[in-house]
């Protein structure tokens, strides 16, 4: 309540400052949303949102106005001054939109024509914009600039005016630039621009001239260069044409005298750093010449002789000769001498004696240290002889690896005439007389291989450590490998059928000797001839089959099929074994067959129930084939037939010792039974059951409850207690046996009980009866003055409940339960429940069943547990007669019918 009163507080005071949309939060909070008051005070804040947005559209803030009205069609979306107004503000917002939009173009334009210094345009643009002023503030403030730099540009065309007065061209130019950069069409600035360029020409023609009466060519170039960098236009001044003319025909004069090669190179620079214009003005001839003669300066100065060489030959042909110089002459002689040189330290040099072709060499290059073409062929001469040395070492690797057709090929080719060759023929005569030596080797090895002695395992093993040896000198040998393959496999055939053939002697028979036969098989190409393992072959096989015969007379059929699978494979090589395996494989499947023929008859005889029978067939099974697996199941089916009869032995031993509970406890941990003990296990369970003295009923002694006596039968004979045969014997003026309950079921009505007269009369409900099916309720009458009522107490149970009335008792109590034996459904129900056959005030409020089960076992049943004699159990367990029970808050004992 204090919550909704303070949300509304806030909301009214929120709208009292105008704070609207504050407001609107606080009025849609779920605390007070749905009020009366929150709805008064949300049409206040629409009213005052639609008026405020009415003033901001007469303000020219047509957006604000129609976040305005937006805000109040969120909440009400048919408010009548809000819908007024908003297609108006759509309207206003979108011509606003529009026109900003104009005016950020026309302004963008325009600054960048105030960039460029283009201001005539600017201003044209400006007027095509429309008006300025309040209505366009940035177009206002662009005119405004426009003006001023129309103002500095004449200061600063003033300013330039002075300097040239003062005579300061250069100050005179940066002015000028400063004021065409603020308007490039002023027109006072481009003449003061002109008048200052020719102030700059008339000065650099002063200096140009006094660096060429001093015969300073490079200096006078350089500066008539800078002066046409600092001033782009001096070029159309007309104190530069006449410099210009003079620097161009000292130059071409220069070129005309017998020049050194280091003043060459000077006039050259000097030429190169005028303007391509001016260069184009030189002579034809000595524009073409000049990039060769350049070019020869390069390649003298960076010891290319040769180059140097063609390109003053190639210069020369434009040049006069005195152009060239000496420096020429002097190259074009040199690169002659060297030629020489080279050739003849070349012609040293393929005859062999590379150390006189060397010293050639070392002898021009003390002469012309920096030629290229020296050092060059320095560099490949010794570039070959490292190379050379590089595959001799190469050479002697291989032959210290033992590859000595590689390391012999590769000295054969370096083994060159003459002295460089010297320690490569050496080198090849010893590695091919290595090789001969391994040639030799192989050869002995051959022929061993094939004599009786060598034909061993261990004549092999000679062998193959001679190969080893051999293949260490000579790794590379064409039949090593091969030959040593074929030496390894036939030793190894050779061990595997020498370990078959003990295998099959005497040893332990598995799947490796299977895989024998498949080695072999695999092993046989790889020989040096297939036929040199069959004489060791059919010894094997001769010990396989001599083992297979010698299996199957034990039944040892899975040792039998090893060997057979063994001759198997031994007969895609021999043929000859195929006998001795049929004949293996023909007993392997008869002792198969009478095992498995013994298996069924034994079988059946189980199934007969002839103990003694099964066991004959499986010894003669066993006899046949006592590793198959359909023989071994058998055995342990009558394994576990023994294993029951000596349990059902101890089971029955206990029962003669009246330890029922335990014997119960013993039948009850017993796995699934036989087919050929089940009879004789129900006796059993039976005979404990009688045992117990609790199979035709007992006495249900309850705590707090009394004593109800419980029959199990379908027959229940009522009579006098005189007589002594009736099951409910009463001291009452009744015949012995003067009625009878009978129990039946019904194929619809389920379980029934009617009263039958015998030797009495009978009425129920007054009514005389003979045979009456009896109902919930009905009160049944024996004689003059026995009477009982019969009740069905709970629709959970087929167990039913009588009450003998007049102060009678049979056995004491006149409470008897009609119990439905054998099955939970006939269960006696215990506990606080309307339905419970008997009622007893159980704190715990748990129910407690009593039940016959199907072995005729009295069973107690109760979710929370409890305790038998003081011995815990939980949920079902047997209960003896006599037994203490107590289980959710219940005690009570079962009293066999004999008891007092």
């Amino acid at each position: 309540m204090f919550d909704r009163y303070a949300r509304l507080t806030q909301a009214r005071r929120a709208l009292a400052a105008a704070r609207l949309e504050e407001a609107l939060r606080l009025l849609s909070d779920p605390l007070v949303a749905s009020h009366r008051r929150a709805e008064d005070l949300r049409e206040k804040v629409f009213a005052a949102l639609v008026a405020r947005a009415e003033r901001r559209r007469r303000e020219h803030d047509p957006e604000g106005a129609l976040a305005d009205v937006r805000a109040v069609l969120v909440w009400q979306p048919e408010h009548a001054g809000a819908l007024a107004l908003e297609p108006q503000l759509r309207q206003a917002v979108a011509a606003a939109e529009l026109s900003a939009g104009a005016s950020r173009d026309a302004a963008r334009e325009i600054r960048a024509l105030l960039d460029a210094g283009d201001l005539a345009a600017a201003e044209t643009r400006l007027a095509q914009a429309g008006p300025t002023g309040s209505a366009s503030p940035t177009l206002a403030a662009l005119q405004s600039a426009v003006a001023s730099r129309r103002a500095r540009a004449d200061v600063v065309a003033q300013q330039a005016a002075a300097a040239l007065a003062r005579r300061d061209a250069s100050a005179a130019r940066e002015l000028v630039a400063q004021a065409l950069a603020l308007d490039r069409a002023h027109v006072a600035a481009a003449g003061l621009a002109r008048e200052a360029a020719e102030m700059a020409a008339q000065g650099l023609a002063e200096a140009v001239g006094a660096d060429l009466r001093r015969g300073d060519i490079p200096t006078a170039c350089a500066r008539l260069s800078r002066g046409e960098t600092e001033w782009p236009d001096l070029g159309r001044a007309k104190a530069a044409q006449g410099i210009r003319q003079r620097v161009l025909a000292s130059l071409q004069a220069e070129f005309e005298r017998d020049l050194g090669a280091g003043r060459l190179r000077e006039v050259i620079s000097a030429y190169e750093g005028l303007d391509p214009r001016w260069q184009a003005a030189l002579s034809s001839p000595l524009a073409e010449g000049l990039p060769a003669l350049r070019s020869a300066l390069a390649a003298a100065a960076a010891g290319d002789i040769v180059t140097a060489a063609q390109q003053y030959a190639l210069a020369a042909e434009h040049l006069d000769a005195k152009a060239v110089g000496k420096a020429g002459q002097q190259v074009v002689k040199a690169s002659r001498e060297i030629g020489v040189a080279v050739d003849e330290a070349r012609v040293l040099a393929s005859g062999g004696d590379l150390i006189g072709a060397r010293a050639r060499l070392e002898q021009a290059l003390a002469q012309w240290p920096l030629v290229r073409t020296l050092q060059d062929e320095m560099r490949r001469m010794d570039d070959g002889v490292l190379e050379r040395q590089t595959r001799l070492t190469a050479a002697r690797r291989l032959a210290s690896e033992g590859r000595l057709r590689e390391a012999s090929a590769l000295a054969l080719a370096l083994a060159s005439p003459g002295s460089a060759g010297e320690e490569a023929r050496r080198l090849h005569a010893e590695l091919q007389a290595r090789i001969d030596v391994v040639a030799a080797g192989v050869e002995q090895i051959l022929r061993a291989v094939h004599g009786r002695s060598s034909g061993s395992i261990e004549g092999i093993g000679h062998s193959v450590a001679r190969l080893d040896e051999l293949a260490k000198l000579q790794s590379d040998h064409p039949e090593l490998p091969g030959l040593r393959v074929a030496l390894e496999a036939e030793r190894k055939g050779l061990e595997l059928v020498r370990d078959a053939v003990t295998t099959c002697r005497g040893g332990r028979l598995s799947a490796d000797l299977v895989a024998v036969g498949e080695e072999l098989r695999d092993l046989r190409p790889t020989l040096l001839r297939e036929d040199r393992l069959d004489a060791r072959l059919l010894e094997l096989a001769d010990a396989a089959a001599l083992r297979g015969e010698s299996a199957c007379a034990r039944g040892d059929l899975g040792d039998a099929e090893c060997c057979g699978a063994l001759l198997a494979h031994l007969r895609t090589v021999l043929p000859a074994v195929g006998v001795h395996a049929d004949d293996l494989a023909g007993r392997i499947a008869a002792g198969r067959a009478r095992a498995r023929d013994e298996v069924e008859r034994g079988r059946r005889a189980l199934a007969d129930r002839e103990l003694a029978s099964a066991e004959s067939a499986f010894e003669t099974a066993s006899q046949a084939a006592r590793d198959d697996a359909i023989v071994r199941a058998f055995g342990q089916e009558l394994d576990t037939v023994r294993a029951r009869m000596h349990q059902l032995a101890e089971v029955e031993g206990m029962a003669a010792k009246r330890d029922f509970a335990r014997a119960h406890e013993r039948l009850a941990s017993l796995p699934p039974t036989p087919a050929l003990l089940r009879t004789k296990i129900f006796d059993l369970k039976q005979n404990l059951a009688r045992a117990q003295g609790l199979d035709g009923g007992f006495v249900l002694r309850v705590d707090e409850a009394g004593e109800y006596l419980v029959m199990r039968r379908e027959t229940v004979s009522i009579g006098n207690l005189r007589d002594g045969r009736a099951d409910l014997a009463v001291l009452a003026n009744i015949s012995g046996q003067h009625a009878r309950l009978q129990r039946r079921m019904s194929f619809h009505g389920g379980m029934e009980d009617h009263i039958l007269a015998e030797r009495g009369e009978v009425s129920v409900g007054g009514v005389p009866v003979r045979d009456h099916r009896l109902r919930d309720g009905d009160e049944v009458a024996l004689g003059g003055r026995l009477r009982f009522a019969y009740r069905v107490p709970s629709s959970r149970s087929l167990t039913t409940a009588l009450r003998v009335l007049g102060g009678f008792h049979v056995r004491g109590t006149d409470r008897i339960l009609l119990m439905k034996d054998r099955g939970r459904d006939g269960r006696i129900l215990l506990g606080r429940a309307r339905d419970a056959h008997v009622s007893v005030a159980s704190e715990s409020g748990a129910e407690v069943e009593l039940y016959a089960g199907l072995d005729g076992q009295i069973r107690v049943r109760c979710d929370r547990g409890g305790t038998i004699d003081g011995r815990p159990f939980v949920g079902e367990h047997p209960v003896m007669a006599g037994a203490a029970v107590a289980c959710g808050g219940i005690s009570f004992v079962l009293l066999p019918l004999g008891a007092p």
